[in-house]
């Protein structure tokens, strides 16, 4: 199975800060006051008093629950593109008599666009308790995540306390998973070659195939010491073996849509992962973004070509798994736009997606209405962000 790159993550930093009342009750608190000051009626002055005594209140007994809280996220597990991804946290009390009370887990990406908020009920002094949060990851790539934040707005929701744990972590969303047609694979691999593979040495060959330049991961026991004497740098003995049949995937997307593109990288990633899980080496080319990752096959080779495929993109953020070198005009299945005789075109789904299945939605392009709704939704979440205190403003220091 392929791993979520993990990145170690730093010393915890806690950081704190306190929230102002939702903008309706803070609204309607000013406006009592103004009356009350207006017309000098003492129940207006009742209920004013009632207002602030409630956020006094409210920030005391939700700053004191809050003043033991630790959290940490747990090591990032494997993501996909379109599927449910789990993310761990644990919650620790460390005070002696207060508990934590409903509290709130949110962390934001700070690159990738993922956004995470889960819910828990409490934690009672001194012990602890996991939070797992479930979220949907809408596209691929490298997601880059700055921290939990904690927070609470117990017991009246009024004042929101949060402490912010600095702990960067990064993951690697894989791309979408396709359920690909029956048999597909087969009619595919009918154009490979069955013969001499010479682009990796063999440990198991008995037949001396050619004498190649050293490569990173040859065996020193290959080492022709002679020829290596000869040349002025380390040659290695290649011997020859029967192998599994190999084959190309060359993805084009010049003049592809967004959607389009992303289609092709599914569609190739889906490919591959199916490939190498029968034993079949499988090479990636994009010749737009000058990517090229050689075939070969296993269970790391699947890792590494899928981990690259994930971050691959027209500034080529795949650049160290890419390889130097001529794609062969044989073996090779084109995928994505404007493709040849034999190759996937991605406008048509039907060609190679299960009977019955549907295309994800991630990969699939909104309507007009779906964008116009999106935009809307957007603005109404910075306004109601805006209106309730939701922006960033932590401050240093304990919550208080």
């Amino acid at each position: 199975m392929p791993s979520a790159a993990i990145q170690a993550p730093a010393p915890v930093e806690r950081r704190s800060s306190l929230r102002l009342p939702g903008g309706v009750f803070a609204g309607t608190t000013l406006f009592v006051a103004i009356g009350a000051l207006n017309s000098q009626n003492n129940l207006l002055f009742w209920v004013f008093g009632l207002a602030v005594g409630a956020v006094v209140m409210s920030g005391l007994v939700s700053g004191a629950g809050m003043m033991g809280v630790r959290a940490r996220r747990s090591p990032l597990e494997t993501a996909r593109a379109g599927e449910p991804w789990t993310v761990r946290y644990r919650v620790e009390n460390a005070a002696r008599l207060t508990p934590a009370v409903a509290l709130h887990v949110e962390e934001r990406s700070t690159r990738g666009g993922v956004s995470i908020w889960g819910f828990g009920v409490g934690v009672a002094p001194g012990a602890r308790a996991t939070i797992n949060v479930t979220t949907v990851p809408e596209r691929r790539g490298r997601v880059e995540l700055d921290g939990p934040r904690v927070w609470s707005t117990f017991p009246f929701g009024l004042t929101r306390k949060q402490i912010r744990f600095a702990q960067p972590g990064a993951a690697i969303i894989l791309p979408t998973r396709l359920p690909l047609r029956t048999g597909m694979l087969g009619d595919l691999l009918a154009r490979a070659a069955v013969g001499q593979q010479s682009a990796r040495p063999s440990n198991t060959g008995d037949e001396l195939f050619a004498v190649r330049e050293y490569s990173p991961g040859d065996s020193p026991r290959r080492v022709a010491w002679r020829a290596s004497a000869r040349h002025g740098e380390l040659r290695v003995r290649q011997f020859s073996e029967q192998v599994a049949r190999s084959v190309w995937l060359e993805l084009l997307v010049e003049d592809a849509e967004p959607h389009e593109v992303e289609r092709t990288i599914a569609l190739a990633a889906s490919l591959a992962e199916e490939a190498l899980a029968q034993r079949v080496s499988v090479g990636v080319s994009i010749p737009a973004w000058g990517f090229r990752a050689p075939p070969s096959a296993g269970a790391a080779r699947s890792c590494e070509l899928l981990d690259a495929l994930a971050v691959a993109g027209p500034s080529d953020e795949a650049s160290t798994h890419a390889r130097i070198g001529h794609t062969p005009s044989r073996d090779v299945v084109q995928v994505g736009v404007h493709v040849g005789p034999g190759g996937l075109d991605v406008r048509r789904p039907e060609d190679w997606l299960a009977v019955g299945a549907s295309m994800p939605a991630t990969l699939e392009v909104p309507s007009t209405a779906e964008r116009e709704r999106m935009t809307l939704r957007r603005r109404l979440s910075r306004v109601i962000d805006r209106l309730v205190g939701g922006g960033d403003d932590s401050a240093s220091g304990g919550a208080a």
